[in-house]
């Protein structure tokens, strides 16, 4: 009996192992099917290795930071705060080698203590800016001015420079670098304010193949993406038309700038607002003959055109600074 008992588990084994040996191989691990509303790519390919490295640069080409501007990156302060990748990364200025914004720019020692730490010292705050990931990408672009100071100075009637704020998103994605009147209450748009990791929870979104995205500047296809959770059925940034309303007050704010001054075009040269009066742009309005009323509004309009979002970055802040700037110059709404 006991022989016969062997037997019989014997060959129950041979038949598991055989019919283990027949059944279907499993499949290779395949993404998820995704709504292809919300997948920019045409595929779902993940990567890796050298594909994740080609992909990466490509995007990286794309984004504007391959090229540097040679004039900021041949002066020594400029080129290590922002203007030249190894000078940023190491701290040392080799003025014979100007490189771009690249790799090492964003993944050195200096750029992963921005990461880890979070924090970013910006001249519009009194204290260090809790900005999550994205203060790395703050420590660059949040205008490089103190508005609170340039508008007492200009109160004060110290005004002979058209300070401009210097490439600054992180002064509207804040809530808190735009030039503000004292005494008025400025609307915020609170989600936008308290993303953790602020730019990078926009800018660098994860793809289908598992990577952050490194163009920087973003599509429409990805706005289901970013802002669908809160905005269901968002296909673009243009939300409500708004991108296209903040143009038009950003233009009407313009044009009350140009009918008090005599100007006709707002521009920026040498980290200052320039009022031209001509078409050839030769003449421009002197900076002493020019209000605290104008200056205002020509800060808040050129931050907000020269931000790149179009209030995106912080609606509420945006339509906040472009009406209070045309109330205090016209005595009128923007319509």
């Amino acid at each position: 009996m006991r022989k016969n008992a062997l037997l019989m588990n014997l060959i129950v084994i041979v038949i598991v192992i055989i019919i283990s040996a027949c059944a279907p191989q499993a499949e290779p691990y395949q993404a998820p099917e995704r709504d292809p509303m919300l997948v920019p790519p045409d595929e779902i390919v993940l990567v890796d290795g050298f594909e994740l490295t080609n992909r990466v640069t490509e995007e990286w080409k794309r984004s504007g930071k391959m090229f540097t501007l040679t004039g900021p990156a041949q002066r020594e302060s400029c080129a290590v705060a922002c203007h030249d990748g190894y000078a940023f990364s190491t701290g040392e200025f080799a003025r014979q080698h100007i490189v771009s914004i690249d790799c090492q720019a964003c993944h050195s020692d200096r750029a992963l203590e921005y990461l880890r730490n979070g924090t970013v010292d910006v001249p519009f705050t009194d204290e260090p800016l809790e900005a999550g990931m994205g203060a790395l990408c703050i420590t660059c672009h949040h205008g490089r001015t103190d508005a609170r100071a340039k508008y007492e100075i200009f109160a004060n009637g110290g005004g002979v420079r058209l300070t401009a704020p210097h490439h600054g998103p992180a002064a509207l994605t804040t809530g808190l670098g735009g030039m503000e009147y004292p005494n008025v209450t400025y609307g915020h748009s609170i989600a936008h304010e308290n993303l953790q990791d602020t730019c990078i929870s926009c800018h660098m979104p994860e793809t289908l193949e598992g990577y952050a995205l490194h163009t920087f500047v973003l599509d429409d296809a990805y706005a289901p993406i970013i802002c669908g959770n809160c905005h269901a059925g968002i296909t673009d940034f243009n939300l409500n038309g708004f991108q296209n309303q903040v143009l038009e007050w950003v233009s009407q704010l313009e044009d009350a700038i140009f009918e008090e001054t005599g100007a006709i075009a707002l521009s920026e040269g040498g980290g200052q607002l320039l009022l031209f009066t001509d078409e050839e742009r030769r003449q421009r309005v002197n900076p002493r003959d020019v209000s605290l009323e104008v200056y205002v509004a020509a800060y808040n309009a050129y931050l907000v055109r020269s931000d790149g979002s179009l209030g995106v970055h912080n609606p509420q802040y945006t339509k906040s600074l472009l009406q209070e700037s045309y109330r205090a110059l016209t005595g009128e709404d923007l319509r």
